[in-house]
């Protein structure tokens, strides 16, 4: 099982009314050449819909971050 070190998450369509689809990458952690960590290599990526009572309860990137990291069944460490 490998880990996820990273999540982007980015909006890509919204109707402004009553659903939004979400582009997301998550990331394995990886060192750059100077012993920085950054992201690695991508383990999976797609997109996912808010919609609904969702897309109703949404007015922060935090909501957004929350319910996407739900959907995709991680949890989000700061």
């Amino acid at each position: 099982m490998k880990s996820v070190k990273y999540m982007f998450l980015r909006c890509g369509t919204d109707n402004l009314q009553d659903s939004a689809t979400f582009y997301f990458s998550l990331n394995a952690g990886a060192l750059d050449k100077d012993g920085e960590e950054m992201p690695g290599s991508v383990l999976t990526e797609g997109n996912i819909t808010m919609s609904g009572t969702d897309y109703e309860g949404w007015e922060t990137n935090e909501y957004a971050w929350n319910w996407a990291a739900q959907k995709l069944n991680i949890t989000l460490i700061p």
